[in-house]
């Protein structure tokens, strides 16, 4: 056998084949996430970390394949009613939206992707509340279970600037927020 026709049956092993799964079409899902570093900065230095939140959501998007590439959008929320700041002693909400662009390839029965997303969020208590917003990034993979169903993971950092008020009175208009959250996620595709 030639070294041409070697290269060439090698190459032609090597090419891309069709694509196994479409990825296409509108999706919506519920997510349990986990906040593995976050950290709250007011302008005067003082500093929180969120030391525990498991919050809770749903998420709903589109999205459309051309070959292997997959591009679409995606709105999530999720909110936990009792997270756990340093050194605080009252009940602390959060919550967290997200209005994403995501790319992705896919690798058959794997969807791998990536994010970027205006993101805002909020965190309360019965008198103080930190509202930011600002952009986030991440990257995740989503798995077909069947032809309608998937499950997969998602990290996302978020970098946000925002507002501390007490009792509605701003008392800082420069507070960064540094989240970062790692979601499980299943989701239903039509």
């Amino acid at each position: 056998m030639s070294l041409f026709k070697s290269l060439a049956i090698v190459g032609a092993t090597l090419l891309p084949t069709a694509s196994s799964a479409d990825w296409s079409g509108f999706y919506f899902g519920a997510s349990v996430g986990n906040v593995t570093e976050g950290e709250l900065e007011l302008s005067s230095g003082t500093v929180q970390e969120i030391e525990e939140a498991m919050p809770f959501g749903f998420f709903i998007g589109y999205q459309s394949q051309n070959g292997r590439f997959v591009f679409g959008g995606e709105f999530a929320y999720a909110a936990a009613d009792d997270i756990e700041l340093e050194d605080a002693i009252v009940d602390v909400a959060y919550g967290e939206g997200d209005l994403k662009a995501r790319l992705g390839y896919d690798f058959g029965n794997v969807l791998g992707y990536g994010v970027i997303s205006r993101s805002a969020i909020a965190v309360s208590t019965s008198a103080e509340d930190v509202v930011a917003s600002g952009l986030g990034f991440g990257f995740g993979a989503d798995i077909k279970v069947s032809h309608n169903f998937t499950v997969g993971a998602e990290f996302m950092f978020r970098d946000l600037n925002g507002e501390y008020e007490i009792n509605d009175l701003v008392v800082d208009d420069d507070v960064d927020f540094r989240a970062n959250t790692i979601n499980l996620r299943a989701s239903v595709r039509f």
